[in-house]
């Protein structure tokens, strides 16, 4: 009798989750300059998790720079209110990043992915699958005042820093990774990565990785699911009468 309800209870999609590790390592290919922007605040000092929130989720309300969310797509842009985005310190060369202050601010660059493609391919469409924790690796050839953090971005738009210590989470002048855990990100959010480049030194960026863990849930079709609830309410009502 145990092993039947088991049994039902996993065609009625409650059987504990498989779980995976990717690895996806990011061609580099050329930013795209953003035009002007009106939000005022300095890039250098958001360092809680509430304050990147809010300044991103400001800066993506303006026109033009929702495109920060494409998938797989750099972007450049200078981090004070008004600047044009010539200013910024950046260029592409040798098939890496290089970044430099702007005039009189920080340089801003942003990569943004899907987080499908953090998925396992070991699954099948039948299985829903979840990310939970991701590791970012990012390698230089030459490390300036450049700091970097990651934010999530729902199906809606909305942008979630993802580390408590906002802007200046990880330095790409140690080395840094960042690692953040306890993460429930399905196939319709994305990651971003933010670098903001503070002084004149550059920065030359020639590699970024992504190592993530997840989980990974059959999810039964609606008929056979309707059908297993049935028969294991039956199953516990034959029991009941017994």
């Amino acid at each position: 009798m145990k092993k039947t309800i088991i049994a039902l209870m996993a065609l009625a999609g409650v059987a504990a989750a498989d779980t995976f590790s990717t690895e996806e390592s990011i061609t580099l290919s050329a930013a795209t300059g953003l035009g002007v922007h009106s939000a005022s605040f300095k890039w250098a000092d958001i360092k809680s998790q509430e304050a990147a929130t809010n300044q991103l989720n400001n800066l993506l309300q303006e026109d033009g720079f929702n495109t920060l969310t494409s998938n797989n797509e750099w972007y450049y842009f200078s981090a004070g209110a008004n600047e044009d985005t010539t200013k910024a310190g950046y260029s592409y060369e040798d098939n890496n990043h290089i970044l430099t202050k702007g005039t009189g601010n920080a340089t801003i660059l942003t990569y943004t992915l899907n987080v499908s493609e953090l998925f396992s391919t070991s699954f099948s469409n039948d299985y829903e699958q979840t990310i939970t924790g991701v590791t970012i690796s990012t390698t230089t050839s030459n490390a300036g005042d450049c700091y970097y953090t990651a934010f999530s971005i729902s199906e809606d738009g909305k942008a979630t820093c993802l580390t408590n210590n906002g802007i200046n989470a990880g330095s790409l002048t140690a080395g840094t990774s960042v690692a953040v855990n306890n993460l429930e990100l399905g196939a319709t959010d994305k990651i971003m990565i933010l670098y903001r480049q503070g002084n004149d030194t550059a920065t030359t960026i020639t590699g970024v990785k992504f190592s993530s863990t997840g989980t990974a849930l059959l999810v039964p079709e609606p008929a056979s699911a309707t059908l297993s609830l049935l028969a294991l309410a039956g199953l516990a009502a034959r029991r009941r009468r017994k």
